[in-house]
C-alpha cells in the first residue's frame, strides 16, 4: 500500500505537509492542491467520502462542487471568519480495519486537474479571487488620521536613529524578539532566508493578500514583477503572537498582549522584566528594510487551549489623501467587520490557508512561534548582491548574536540559528572567527558559573568583580589566546567586513538578554600572534539600570539618558572600572612594546604562562649508555624541548602547539636551532610532512611569530615554537643545532 501512496501523492506532493505519508496525509495533501484547507466540515465531508470509495481527487472534488455552489450563493455577503480553530487531529496511518470493504484506487496523473486547482496567472493581473474559488481577499484597511495620529514615517523617527547599521539593527532586533518570546523552552529555533519568491508564492500575494489595489506606493508594482525577493525570518518554539487581536479594548488582567503590541502599538514594552527592551525597533526595523515599507506576518499561538493561526499584513509609509480624507500611510490586510472600523487578522484554517502558499516554512504538529515575510530587502547598498547580503546575515549573527550560539555548563535554554540563501545553507563563522568566538565563549561561561553561584578557578580566564562601594554591580572576564592571522577565511571572506567578530575587545551584554549591546575596542596584545577578549554582564540586581541607559535600539549604554541617580551612578562607575581593570589586564605586556626595549624571552615565556588548556609535554629523553669513561669529554652546546602545550582549535580538526626549546653550552656563541617535525609511526619510522596535516607557524621571537626557518639562541636562552597540526596524526619534534 505505501508504493501506492506514494505514486499516488506524486501529482500533490508540493502539498505535502505530513512527516508520514498516510491515507489521511494524501488526501490532506490533495485538499491543498484544490485551495482548500483539511479542517472542520470541509475536510471531514471529504474523508467521509473518501472511506466510501472514491478515490482521492473524487473526494475532494464532491467537497469543493458543494463549496463552489455555496460560494456562489454568498459571493455579496460579508465573510465570517472564525475567532478560533483547533488544529487538525493527528493524520492515522492505521490500516483499515476488516470491516472497511472498499480499498481505494489510487489515481496519479491526471486527476489533479480534476480539483478545480487553475494555473498562476499572468504576473501582472490583479483580482481579488481565483477563477473557481470561493475565497475573498484579505481587505485592505489604510489608518485615517486621528486626534493624536502621527505621520507613518515619523514612527521611526520617534524612536531615534541608532549607530548600527540597518542590517544590524534588523537582525539583532527580531532575533531578541524571538528570544524573549521563548516561553519555558529550553532551545527556539531561529531562521532567516533570504529567497526568491516563487510562482505560486506571488500569485497568493497578488490574490489573496494584497489583492485590493491599495497600499503604500510602490508596492503594486513590486507585485507586478517577474522577480520579487524577500526575507523570511522565522521562530518556532517560541510562544507566538498570542492575546487580544483588537487594540480598542482593554485586555483582562494578567493576558499578554503581544500580538496587538508587535502588530498595532509602537515601542510597546514588552511583558518580560528581564528581556531586550520594547518593540519599537524590533518591528519598525521590519518595515524600513523592505523598498515598499510592506510585510507579511503568520503567527500560530494558543488561545483558550487551542492552537490559532494567525495572519496580517502590515505596512508604513507616506501619509497620503484619499476621497477627500487624510491618511497616515500606515497599512494594514487582514479581516475587516462590518462596521469598517477596525482590522482584524485573519484567524484559523483561512490564515494557515493562506500563508502556507506564501511562507516557506509551515508548522509541524503542536509547534507554536511566529514568521514574518519583508518584501523586496534593502539595506542602504543598491549594488551589494543577494549572496552578498546573505554573507552579511552571517556576519551580523556572528558578531552580535554569537551568545545565543555557544555551549554552555549550565542549564540554559539556546538559540539554534540558520541562514538560508534561497535555501541553501550559509556558515555562520570559518576557522579564524571560530576561534575567536569560542574565546569569548569562555569568558561569558565564566561570568554565568560566578553569577550561578559557582567557581571562579580557571587557568586561562581572569576574573574581574565590578563593584560600587561595597557591592558588586557586575562581572568582567578576559582571556588571551594565539591568533593564527593566516588562518583560511573560507566563503570569500579574504576582507574581513565591518561586522566580523574581532579580538581586543569587550563585549557588553545585559544579564538575562545576552544580546551584545556593543563592543569597547582597546589596544591590542604587545607580542605579536597573541589576542585578548573579554566579556561584561551586570548582575541580576542591576541589570534595570543598564536597561534604563539604552536607546531604542538597545545599541548603547548613555549613563546620562538615565534620570534616576542611582542608576545612572551604577552605568558610570561600571563603565569606569570595567576600562581600568582591562588597563591592568594588558598593564604586564605593555612594556613588551615600548620603544627601544626588546622583550626577552623570559617575559614571553611568563606571559604564556596558562595561556593555552592543553596537555603539558614533558622533554623527549634519551636513553643513556651503559658505558662509562673516565676520560672527561669536551662539552659541546645542546638544545631540548622542556615543554609543549596543545589548544584545539574550536570548529576544526587542528591542534596549536608551542614548544618550548632550552640551550645550554659552555660558551655565549649564538647558534642558529631549527626544528624538524615527522609524522610519529609505531617502530619510530619517519614519514615526510604534508600540508594536509601540519603548518609550520615559525618561531616565536622578541618581536612577534616569524616565519624563519632557524632561532638564534645561547646558552640559557629559552625559545618558542609554535604550529598547527592536525588531531589525527602524532607530530615527533626534534630541535637541531644546524652546522655551519
Amino acid at each position: 500500500m505505501s508504493d501506492e501512496l506514494e505514486e499516488a501523492l506524486a501529482p500533490v506532493k508540493h502539498h505535502f505537509r505530513g512527516k508520514k505519508i498516510s491515507e489521511n496525509t494524501v488526501l490532506a495533501a490533495y485538499m491543498r492542491a484544490a485551495k482548500l484547507a483539511p479542517t472542520g466540515p470541509k475536510w471531514q465531508a471529504a474523508k467521509a467520502a473518501f472511506k466510501g470509495g472514491a478515490t482521492f481527487s473524487q473526494a475532494v472534488a464532491t467537497v469543493a462542487e458543494s463549496n463552489t455552489s455555496a460560494a456562489t450563493q454568498a459571493a455579496d455577503a460579508p465573510r465570517a471568519v472564525p475567532t478560533k480553530s483547533p488544529r487538525d487531529p493527528v493524520p492515522s496511518s492505521r490500516p483499515r480495519s476488516s470491516t472497511e470493504q472498499v480499498s481505494p484506487s489510487y489515481k496519479t496523473t491526471k486527476e489533479v486537474s480534476q480539483l478545480g486547482a487553475k494555473p498562476d496567472p499572468p504576473h501582472k493581473v490583479f483580482r481579488t479571487t481565483k477563477g473557481g474559488d470561493e475565497r475573498n481577499s484579505m481587505k485592505w484597511f489604510p489608518k485615517r488620521f486621528a486626534p493624536g495620529d502621527i505621520h507613518g514615517q515619523g514612527a521611526e523617527k520617534l524612536l531615534g536613529r541608532p549607530d548600527l547599521q540597518q542590517l544590524e539593527v534588523l537582525v539583532r532586533e527580531t532575533a531578541q524578539n524571538s528570544w524573549d518570546a521563548r516561553g519555558t523552552a529550553d532551545r527556539i529555533d531561529f531562521c532567516i532566508n533570504l529567497r526568491r519568491l516563487t510562482k505560486n508564492n506571488l500569485t497568493a500575494l497578488r490574490c489573496d493578500v494584497f489583492g485590493e489595489a491599495g497600499g503604500p506606493e510602490g508596492l503594486q508594482e513590486l507585485l507586478g514583477r517577474d522577480e520579487v525577493w524577500a526575507i523570511e525570518i522565522s521562530d518556532r518554539g517560541t510562544i507566538g503572537l498570542g492575546g487580544p487581536t483588537r487594540n480598542d479594548l482593554v485586555p483582562a488582567s494578567g493576558v499578554p498582549t503581544n500580538f496587538i503590541d508587535f502588530v498595532f502599538d509602537l515601542g510597546a514594552p514588552k511583558n518580560q522584566g528581564m528581556s531586550g527592551g520594547t518593540y519599537g525597533y524590533g518591528k519598525t526595523v521590519s518595515y524600513s528594510s523592505s523598498s515598499v515599507g510592506t510585510v507579511l506576518i503568520w503567527s500560530r499561538c494558543a488561545n483558550n487551549g487551542q492552537l490559532e493561526d494567525r495572519l496580517i499584513g502590515s505596512a508604513i509609509g507616506p501619509s497620503f489623501n484619499m476621497g477627500g480624507r487624510r491618511y497616515t500611510g500606515r497599512h494594514w490586510w487582514g479581516r475587516i467587520p462590518e462596521n469598517g472600523e477596525r482590522v482584524e487578522p485573519l484567524i484559523g484554517a483561512e490564515a494557515e490557508r493562506i500563508a502556507a502558499d506564501v511562507f516557506s516554512s509551515g508548522f509541524e504538529g503542536s509547534v507554536t512561534g511566529t514568521s514574518i515575510l519583508i518584501l523586496d530587502p534593502h539595506f542602504g547598498d543598491d549594488d551589494e548582491s543577494r549572496p552578498s547580503q546573505a554573507r552579511s546575515i552571517a556576519e551580523v549573527v556572528e558578531n552580535h548574536l554569537w551568545p545565543k550560539l555557544i555551549d554552555s555548563d549550565l542549564l540554559r535554554a539556546r538559540m539554534d540559528i540558520t541562514i538560508l540563501l534561497d535555501g541553501e545553507t550559509i556558515p555562520i563563522g570559518d576557522q579564524a572567527s571560530l576561534k575567536i568566538r569560542a574565546n569569548y565563549a569562555d569568558c561569558l561561561n565564566m561570568v554565568r558559573r560566578i553569577q550561578s553561584g559557582g567557581s571562579t578557578d580557571s587557568d586561562i580566564v581572569r576574573a574581574f568583580p565590578i563593584t560600587r562601594y561595597n557591592d558588586v554591580v557586575g562581572h568582567l572576564c578576559m582571556t588571551r589566546f594565539p591568533l593564527d592571522k593566516r588562518a583560511g577565511r573560507g566563503l570569500e571572506y579574504d576582507d574581513p567586513g565591518p561586522n566580523r567578530l574581532a579580538e581586543n575587545r569587550v563585549a557588553l551584554m545585559r544579564n538575562e538578554a545576552e544580546l551584545v549591546v556593543k563592543y569597547l575596542d582597546f589596544p591590542a596584545l604587545a607580542v605579536e600572534g597573541f589576542a585578548w577578549v573579554g566579556v561584561f554582564k551586570p548582575v541580576a540586581a542591576t541589570d534595570g539600570a543598564f536597561a534604563a541607559a539604552e536607546p531604542p535600539a538597545h545599541d548603547e549604554w548613555n549613563p546620562a539618558t538615565v534620570t534616576v541617580k542611582t542608576q545612572k551612578s551604577i552605568v558610570n562607575v561600571a563603565l569606569r572600572k570595567v576600562k581600568e581593570a582591562v588597563a591592568s589586564y594588558l598593564a604586564p605586556t605593555k612594556s613588551l612594546g615600548e620603544v627601544g626595549v626588546q622583550p626577552p624571552a623570559a617575559q614571553i615565556g611568563d606571559f604564556l604562562a596558562g595561556l593555552l588548556v592543553g596537555l603539558d609535554g614533558p622533554a623527549p629523553t634519551k636513553r643513556r649508555s651503559g658505558t662509562t669513561s673516565s676520560t672527561p669529554k669536551k662539552s659541546k652546546a645542546k638544545v631540548s624541548i622542556s615543554g609543549v602545550r596543545t589548544d584545539p582549535m574550536p570548529g576544526s580538526e587542528w591542534n596549536t602547539s608551542i614548544v618550548t626549546v632550552q640551550m645550554r653550552a659552555n660558551d655565549s656563541q649564538r647558534r642558529p636551532v631549527s626544528m624538524d617535525l615527522s609524522i610519529g609511526t609505531e617502530g619510530n619510522s619517519r614519514e615526510p610532512i604534508s600540508r594536509v596535516v601540519l603548518r609550520n607557524n615559525g618561531w616565536l621571537s622578541d618581536s612577534g611569530i616569524t616565519a624563519d626557518q632557524h632561532m638564534l639562541m645561547k646558552d640559557g636562552d629559552t625559545a618558542f615554537y609554535v604550529f598547527d597540526s592536525s588531531s589525527k596524526v602524532a607530530i615527533d619534534l626534534q630541535p637541531r643545532i644546524e652546522t655551519p
